[in-house]
């Protein structure tokens, strides 16, 4: 979300007529940031007949045919839809002027590529502290998100994500009545009514916290799909399989797979991970990385040498 509040603030929106082209979450999201900032878009725009009349936030769904017979060389058109070609080719047969035409980003898609990424120096997303050399962070890393701390040469599938728990202990289990609002789809009259906003603050029956933090360790991998629970702590070099479901501690350097995962087997024997547990390579400098790159691709003269 918080990339789409800075695209949205990029664009000169001011006395402005607003468009809006789509009908998924981008769209909806974009359309309750508009209006939360004073900004009510003049109508949202789909070519499915079903939806016309219809309204999301009292903003009426409408034919892109209605834009026929207009001046819109005032009007800002956002697309919130993959055909972004296409609708961007509308627009302007539309009259729009092309440097009013924003494509929006999907919130919580992986970040841009790591050529217009510095890799090499820790950052910080959305509050979640990512070490070096670690790609794909961002899913991980969204608003709510219980994962407080990525290590370093961490390699992440773009689909990997996390999951928050919900009071099942409660009458309800929709988190309608304890999101703080950042969700538009939870923007109504039940927010904050069950307790303080905060999904973080849940406990259950034995007063456990729901959504505690969570962490991943440096060296990591996980596979296409992997979803991180909160209270977890994915240690050092471990190996999360494709659509695994990560519920409890992972040990260093475990390969682990399946719904909860469950650990298979270690990489290495016991004695061979406290030698690289010991290392911390992670932390070496590049420098000295690219020196003993032969012992990063042959263990058994990694071992011997520090052993």
């Amino acid at each position: 979300m918080h990339a789409l509040i800075e695209q949205l603030s990029d664009i000169d929106l001011s006395g402005r007529k607003v468009y809006l082209w789509g009908l998924n979450l981008t769209a909806r999201i974009a359309c309750h940031l508009l209006i939360s900032i004073g900004i009510v878009p003049e109508s949202i725009l789909d070519k499915s007949s079903d939806l016309w009349g219809k309204k999301v936030f009292s903003i009426p769904v409408q034919s892109p045919a209605t834009l026929e017979g207009h001046d819109h060389q005032n009007s800002v058109g956002l697309i919130a839809s993959l055909s972004h070609t296409a609708i961007r080719k509308s627009l302007l047969n539309y009259g729009f002027p092309s440097e009013n035409i924003h494509a929006l980003k999907e919130p919580g898609k992986a970040e841009a590529s790591p050529s217009k990424i510095d890799l090499t120096k820790p950052r910080t997303i959305n509050n979640t502290l990512v070490g070096r050399y670690t790609y794909n962070a961002t899913p991980l890393c969204g608003a709510g998100s219980p994962i407080r701390s990525i290590g370093s040469f961490c390699s992440i599938n773009h689909k990997a994500g996390v999951g928050i728990n919900h009071a099942y202990t409660y009458i309800t289990t929709s988190a309608i009545f304890y999101t703080d609002g950042t969700i538009p789809l939870m923007n109504s009259p039940f927010l904050n009514v069950l307790n303080s906003g905060d999904p973080a603050d849940l406990h259950d029956e034995r007063g456990k916290r729901l959504n505690g933090p969570s962490t991943i360790g440096n060296d990591v991998w996980l596979g296409m799909n992997v979803t991180v629970l909160p209270n977890v702590n994915i240690s050092n070099g471990a190996a999360i399989g494709a659509n695994a479901v990560v519920t409890k501690d992972i040990p260093p350097y475990a390969i682990a797979c399946g719904v909860p995962a469950k650990v298979l087997r270690y990489r290495f024997a016991p004695k061979q991970i406290e030698i690289i547990e010991k290392t911390q390579w992670w932390d070496w400098p590049e420098e000295r990385i690219i020196e003993e790159k032969e012992l990063l691709t042959t263990p058994e003269l990694f071992f011997k040498k520090y052993s």
